[in-house]
């Protein structure tokens, strides 16, 4: 991997997988021939299906969901891309421009150059929490980007406590109604600050986490766990409606945040499924690094058990109202989440208009 940074030369294109096809969303490099939105039958001579499943079978998962390796590949599949066929100098990129068949031949990128142009493609990234308000229509949009404090000190200058609390005085301020919590993309971090936010939505004592597990001489034994105990909701709450938006990078303890507010009947989901289990996830790793190889691993020390398992489906939360992200969707720049989470308030404002 670390030679592969150094000296390789990678695939400068981010395809996007939408479950049976694989499409151009973004191309990088001097030439920039791809058109995007246009399909890819095959890298290399490898078909796109064949090639997709190959990798999505050897990516990190929790039970029978794919959408959280799905959400890797369609994020940084140049990366993982190289671990699994290698680098190049060149790359065979067979495709279908909505005319034809035809075939071009891509030259392989550095990485540091390719991650620079990635940055240029990408809208401005200033804030891990962001806030916004539509006064008209009485909707917060709240957008939580990771819940690791160290992420969000060092990349964006914030700390999670003082963020939330800032929007918790311009809620109560501008008298929402309706919040909208944007959780996608947003792979975990600290369970405590799931914990303050619930503290926030909910009305009712609460369990983040309703049992810990750890393995002792080769048994599963049950211990407390950092969020173990009953907590305590804040005086003044949000009563309002809650509207999350989730997709396949909805992960680890982003998955314990919305299983709660699951449990409690206290949000409208919308999107994908989350990456992160419903159920059950792993977590407290340590870090050890193999003697003979050099090569580093992570092993949980810790299971979160977030609630009951009788009903697991291997699966993580399961969407109220699934949003198919499309190619279209990432090449117009369409949020087509969170235009439904509004046609979605609006329906419901009117329903309560109409009431006698």
């Amino acid at each position: 991997m670390e030679n592969n940074d150094l000296n390789k030369l990678f695939i400068p294109l981010q395809p996007f997988w939408d479950g049976s096809k694989l499409y151009v969303s973004n191309s990088y490099g001097s030439t920039n021939e791809l058109p995007s939105g246009a399909q890819i039958i095959s890298i290399n001579g490898i078909k796109s299906a064949e090639l997709i499943q190959h990798m999505l079978n050897k990516l990190m998962r929790d039970g029978n969901n794919y959408n959280y390796p799905t959400w890797i590949l369609n994020t940084y599949f140049y990366e993982y891309f190289s671990y699994f066929f290698g680098c190049s100098e060149e790359y065979e990129i067979k495709i279908h421009d909505g005319t034809e068949e035809r075939v071009l031949t891509l030259t392989g990128i550095s990485k540091p150059e390719l991650l620079q142009q990635i940055r240029k493609q990408k809208e401005p990234n200033t804030t891990g929490i962001s806030f916004k308000i539509d006064k008209e229509k009485s909707i917060g949009i709240l957008k939580i980007k990771s819940w690791h404090n160290t992420i969000l000190k060092k990349r964006y200058g914030q700390k999670f406590t003082p963020e939330i609390k800032k929007v918790i005085r311009q809620m109560e301020s501008a008298h929402i109604q309706y919040l909208i919590i944007d959780v996608r993309n947003n792979q975990g971090g600290n369970t405590r600050y799931a914990r303050f936010l619930l503290s926030y939505l909910l009305s009712e004592p609460f369990v983040l986490v309703e049992q810990y597990n750890k393995k002792k001489r080769g048994a599963i034994t049950r211990c407390r766990g950092p969020q173990s105990g009953t907590h305590q909701p804040m005086s003044k709450n949000f009563k309002g409606n809650v509207y999350v938006l989730i997709n396949g990078g909805s992960f680890s303890n982003t998955g314990i945040f919305c299983s709660v507010l699951r449990k409690f009947k206290r949000a409208v989901f919308i999107g994908e499924e989350t990456g992160g289990s419903e159920f059950v996830i792993c977590g407290s790793p340590k870090h050890i690094t193999l003697p003979h190889t050099g090569i580093q691993v992570q092993l949980p020390r810790l299971q979160f058990v977030i609630k009951s398992t009788e009903k697991n489906k291997f699966h993580g939360i399961i969407p109220d109202y699934f949003v198919k992200p499309k190619v279209d969707h990432l090449v117009e720049k369409k949020d087509k989440d969170l235009a439904f989470a509004f046609e979605l308030i609006g329906k419901n404002a009117q329903q309560k208009l109409e009431r006698p």
